[in-house]
């Protein structure tokens, strides 16, 4: 009887786990994993490309230039549904908040050349400038000023060599 119970448990468990495996497969879950890794080690393996945080308006026109002149770059943005968009359109790109050590450290930041910050708020750009600074001392950083400001000591104070504004 021990032996019955035994053996019918075992099969449903069998067949609980293999079910199970099917449908991680069947969702896609599989695939969008190894498309995950294979667009990491793509990214791990540039060396003085670019970095480009934010692809809104700027960002995505900085991109649009740099595939055009075929520099190598590699996009940071938040957002799930938008980054989705860009993995199809095979558009390196790290998801993740680029105010994140971790973040920039995944998108390559000690072998960048550059990183242009088009982050929505002066506050972000501040931060991503000085953190990228930290982890790469000869990092050449852009970063977007959303608010025009006129003091001549802001870019010193940012610690880069440049900055712009739209407005």
């Amino acid at each position: 009887m021990f032996t019955a119970v035994l053996l019918l448990v075992s099969v449903g468990a069998a067949f609980y786990f293999l079910a199970g495996i099917a449908e991680i497969m069947l969702d896609g879950r599989v695939r969008q994993f190894f498309r995950r890794r294979k667009r990491v080690r793509e990214i791990h393996k540039l060396k003085d490309h670019h970095l480009v945080c934010g692809y809104g308006r700027i960002g995505f026109v900085i991109c649009r230039e740099f595939r055009r002149e075929n520099h190598p770059y590699t996009v940071i943005k938040n957002d799930p549904e938008k980054s989705a968009q860009l993995i199809d359109n095979n558009i390196p790109i790290v998801v993740g908040d680029a105010t994140s050590y971790a973040t920039l450290i995944e998108a390559g930041v000690e072998h960048a050349m550059r990183l242009i910050s088009s982050m929505p708020t002066d506050t972000e750009n501040v931060f991503v400038t000085l953190s990228a600074k930290r982890l790469n001392k000869n990092l050449f950083v852009v970063a977007h000023a959303v608010r025009d400001s006129r003091d001549p000591e802001t870019p010193s104070c940012w610690g880069q060599p440049r900055h712009f504004s739209l407005y």
